[in-house]
């Protein structure tokens, strides 16, 4: 329900040292919560200390942001990462805690780097931060390198006190970049890393079962003749980060980075023809890496293999971002927004529709896309001049899909589906209305069971359930507000969700899928458990 982003400004008056405030903005009402104010900032002189780039963390009332350090002029090698919670605007300037240690006084601390992070992005569970990293000392010897690094949060690291050391947690680069000088033409050496994020939720699983986290990143590398070219890569993590590696150590030395940590396995995952860009973004559940290439959005594996082009657009396209059920990607094209099936198999696979209006704000396209966790929403920006000839981002909303409840076998609780040899009757199911859902406005003819299409049997309109306080607990009785009563093959479905291939008592998750009549996809979900009349099912 709220939006967080900092407000920065753009031109001679612009960037993080000029920003003050981090806010965020409930997409219901419209109100607006200052949750930090960054202390000493004298307006428009780019002194800092300023704040910016903020991120909620996934579980609990916290965000992560860039905060420049006090007393030092902010830039690319003197910011940080602040975590601000709550995010109800009580938090003091001070109040915030630092997530990466830093050290930049000899002798190094392991843990804690010497530079600028930013883009701050905290992992699915919460306990690690991900950012983009340039190094003070390295800058001060002429070789600033953009590379990428990790802050495990719990594992507190102490420094010595000295004017921008701080004290955080254990941090450490994951990627390894060498002065563009130093790398062999055509090797899979880099000399920069950047625009990265985390693959999946948790990681992604390897042949063996296994889950490995690990951060995706654009990756600059130089070609057999000479050239740039920009590349997909991918730095698996160890669990334990506090072991220094083969390549020197974590904290760096006063002529050499900091080096990653024992485990960490940098790949290259593409060997494109042409630059691949954009911010990478991974699919929750860590089987696919979006990017961009020649104009489209394409995608790869994080075990490996061709990539794979998903969208066709007639004009360039953008800024992907997934939705969270993985099955659609998200992004920028023609002064619009649009979604693409990437469901595998699909036969409408890379089939892209358009969500926005192409004519609204002509020449002003939107920007930064963020598709709320529960796949409603999705956020955006577009650059708008203020009236004094100062331009700002604005916060824009457009809705994806309405989300509502399913109620299976409506007065019947819990839900036992009999699964038999005949599997005859019907089944019915109520997607129950509610202050937001208009049963009404739905296209009987669009329904489907997760994404399998068949006859609907008698629907109508009655008021029959209410809302348990989850998805799968039992419906509440009538509550006033009309219910779209559905009735379906019991065969259809047994076949549609594969049911004879479950085992006794199995909870099975179904989810109605609809369109309105405005074109707004509708979800409703309920759980059943499964039983199987007679003997010897295995």
């Amino acid at each position: 329900k709220w939006v967080g982003y900092d407000t920065r400004a753009f031109g001679d008056f612009g960037g993080i040292g000029n920003t003050l405030t981090l806010e965020k903005v409930n997409i219901d009402t419209q109100s607006i919560i200052v949750m930090y104010t960054a202390p000493n900032q004298i307006p428009l002189n780019g002194f800092g200390p300023g704040t910016g780039a903020v991120s909620f963390f996934p579980y609990g009332d916290a965000v992560v942001a860039i905060r420049g350090l006090d007393g030092i002029q902010y830039g690319g090698t003197a910011r940080f990462g602040a975590m601000v919670t709550p995010t109800d605007g009580s938090v003091g300037s001070y109040g915030y805690y630092v997530t990466d240690a830093r050290d930049v006084t000899p002798p190094f601390t392991p843990g804690a780097l010497r530079g600028g992070s930013h883009r701050h992005e905290p992992s699915g569970d919460g306990e690690w931060v991900g950012f983009t990293y340039n190094d003070q000392i390295m800058e001060s010897l002429g070789t600033n390198l953009r590379t990428i690094g990790v802050t495990k949060l719990g594992l507190p690291v102490n420094v010595d006190s000295a004017l921008g050391n701080q004290n955080g947690n254990f941090t450490v680069l994951v990627v390894k970049v060498k002065p563009q000088g130093e790398i062999v033409p055509g090797s899979d050496d880099i000399y920069q890393g950047s625009d990265d994020s985390w693959v999946g939720e948790y990681g992604y699983q390897k042949p063996d079962g296994t889950w490995q986290r690990a951060r995706a990143f654009i990756g600059r590398t130089v070609t057999e003749s000479g050239g740039t070219r920009n590349e997909v890569y991918i730095a698996d993590i160890p669990e334990d980060i506090t072991v220094a590696g083969p390549d020197g150590p974590l904290e760096g030395t006063e002529t050499t980075f900091p080096m990653p940590p024992a485990g960490t396995v940098q790949r290259r995952l593409t060997y494109s023809d042409s630059n691949c860009g954009g911010i990478i973004r991974c699919s929750l559940d860590g089987k696919w890496i979006a990017f961009t290439r020649g104009g489209q959005v394409w995608i790869v594996s994080p075990l490996g293999g061709d990539p794979i082009q998903v969208t066709t657009l007639a004009s360039s396209a953008s800024k992907p971002w997934w939705d969270p059920s993985g099955a659609y990607l998200y992004c920028i094209s023609d002064n619009s927004i649009w979604m693409t099936n990437v469901i595998e198999g699909d036969p409408a696979f890379g089939e892209s529709v358009r969500i926005t209006d192409p004519t609204l704000y002509p020449g002003i396209p939107p920007d930064a896309l963020c598709v709320s966790p529960d796949g409603q929403w999705i956020a955006f920006n577009r650059k708008l001049d203020r009236g004094d000839g100062v331009t700002l981002n604005q916060v824009f909303i457009v809705a994806i899909r309405k989300l509502a409840i399913l109620d299976i076998k409506p007065g019947d609780c819990p839900n036992q589906f009999t699964v038999n040899k005949q599997n005859k009757g019907k089944i019915p199911m109520a997607i129950l209305g509610s202050p937001e859902l208009d049963v009404a406005d739905i296209d009987v003819a669009s329904i489907n069971i997760n994404g399998v299409a068949f006859p609907v049997k008698s629907p109508s309109v009655a008021d029959v359930s209410g809302p348990g306080e989850s998805v799968c607990d039992c419906g509440t009785g009538p509550d006033g507000y009309p219910d779209l009563v559905l009735h379906f093959s019991q065969e259809d479905v047994v076949e549609a969700l594969g049911l004879e291939a479950l085992s006794e008592d199995a909870e099975v998750d179904v989810t109605v899928f609809a369109n309105q009549n405005d074109g707004l996809e509708v979800q409703a979900t309920d759980c059943m458990t499964i039983h199987f009349a007679g003997k010897g099912h295995e």
